[in-house]
């Protein structure tokens, strides 16, 4: 695998951090430390339940047989390292909130392999949707019905001032993926990302950027600093232009990517008044709504040059 043994203590650790790092389309388990320490700046329980929630996706994967290297990539890993933090956020007790978080992780395995199979449908199939946070979001807004609302952290920070709010918003972008807040842990998170993958992270930046502008221009500046607005734009960027990009000329990336960005502050206006949060389901479907896009371009072309 890596230059860790999986003898070493560090070495088997690693699948593990990975697995958080995937939250961010990166497999370095450098990455997932940082971010680690970036939500135990937040709140140490909140890490200490994302990787909780990560190892029980990891042992539910091995357990359902999924293959070595996924897991080792740590891709059966991030969706149950977000519903640790979630469970943290909704569960009353720290015991009930272990339980959910680990329930929750095996339960991201099978949830996980649905939405692979509905994708795989010959109807879905030609788009090529990712399936991503979905079992995450699926489980998170169902957690979210079924046990009573708690409030596990501080509200989000917030800056009323046109630069230190514009900073806020962008550090935050990053912070908020992981349901975390404040600038050190969304530069910690920004750090540990850019380690991995610096394209990913020039992406991020872009979409922190682009979704705070907006959302500074549509519900003002410090509604905007919060990072509430912006961090699904900071999935979409990356998602679009580094991870699964749409085109491969780099002007052509940032155009899709910016405009998945611009989606998704729209989605997320359009659900945020709703009962149930938005989770990352605005940058879900600002996602699958631009590779629909693209590849119903992709069609249009090759039925137009099988015309002539």
């Amino acid at each position: 695998m890596s230059a860790m043994s999986m003898r070493t203590p560090a070495g088997a650790v690693a699948p593990l951090l990975r697995g958080v790092s995937q939250i961010f389309f990166i497999a370095d388990w450098r990455t997932g430390l940082l971010i680690t320490a970036g939500v135990a700046v937040y709140n140490p329980l909140a890490a200490i339940f994302m990787l909780l929630g990560a190892a029980a996706q990891e042992l539910g994967a091995w357990a359902m047989g999924q293959d070595r290297h996924v897991r080792r990539e740590g891709i059966a890993g991030f969706n149950g390292a977000l519903v640790g933090v979630v469970s943290w956020l909704l569960a009353p007790t720290i015991a009930s909130g272990a339980l959910l978080a680990v329930c929750g992780g095996f339960a991201t395995v099978i949830v996980f392999e649905l939405v692979e199979r509905a994708f795989n449908t010959p109807a879905l199939a030609r788009i090529g949707l990712p399936v991503s946070t979905a079992p995450f979001c699926l489980l998170a807004s169902a957690m979210f019905f079924l046990i009573p609302a708690q409030s596990a952290g501080p509200g989000p920070t917030s800056d009323g001032g046109v630069f230190e709010g514009f900073g806020l918003g962008v550090l935050n972008g990053f912070a908020e993926v992981v349901l975390a807040d404040g600038p050190l842990t969304g530069a910690l998170i920004l750090a540990g990302v850019a380690l991995g993958a610096p394209a990913v992270a020039g992406f991020g930046l872009l979409g922190a950027f682009i979704a705070t502008a907006a959302a500074d221009l549509v519900v003002g500046v410090e509604p905007a600093s919060t990072g509430l607005m912006t961090y699904s734009g900071v999935l979409t960027a990356m998602a679009l232009g580094a991870v699964v990009p749409v085109s491969s000329p780099l002007k052509s990336r940032v155009a899709w990517a910016a405009a998945g960005v611009l989606v998704s502050v729209a989605l997320t206006l359009a659900l945020r008044g709703g009962y149930v949060p938005t989770f990352t389901w605005p940058f879900l479907l600002s996602m699958w709504v631009v590779l629909a896009a693209a590849a119903a371009v992709r069609y249009w072309r090759q039925e137009g040059s099988c015309t002539r």
